[in-house]
């Protein structure tokens, strides 16, 4: 069955957050969530974006959904062994890895061989055009 486009809303009631979705007859849809039912929802937002593209798109399992970024950040969990990597977008929407140490350091090394790739290639194409 395919669902019309709608809209929807979440806005906090109290203690929760509803979720409403108005389809296009103006049928209104929601639920309650609680605060964890919400952080889960927004961990799980890109994974979604990521499948309904692909399948808009007809794209493979290694497409990515790419999030730009205007700042970024860093700092670190001494405790928990852990790089933070904080992102944000151009909206001004952030989000937040921890990192452990042995993902982080190859992740390092590997960001910078490829900037020097980047920039001769940025550099060739301003010469190109």
């Amino acid at each position: 069955m395919a669902i019309e486009d709608g809209a929807i809303d979440l806005d906090a009631v109290g203690d929760h957050f509803r979720f409403r979705r108005t389809d296009a007859f103006g049928k209104v849809q929601e639920i309650l969530l609680s605060d964890n039912d919400v952080l889960q929802l927004a961990a799980s937002a890109v994974n979604l974006q990521g499948m309904v593209l692909r399948r808009a798109k007809k794209a493979g399992p290694r497409d990515l959904v790419v999030m730009q970024v205007a700042q970024a950040g860093i700092g670190i969990d001494a405790n928990k062994g852990n790089v933070h990597l904080k992102m944000i977008d151009p909206g001004g929407v952030s989000v937040a890895f921890a990192v452990p140490l042995v993902v982080a350091k190859p992740f390092a090394e590997g960001l910078l061989r490829r900037i020097p790739e980047l920039e001769e290639k940025m550099a060739a194409k301003l010469t190109e055009g």
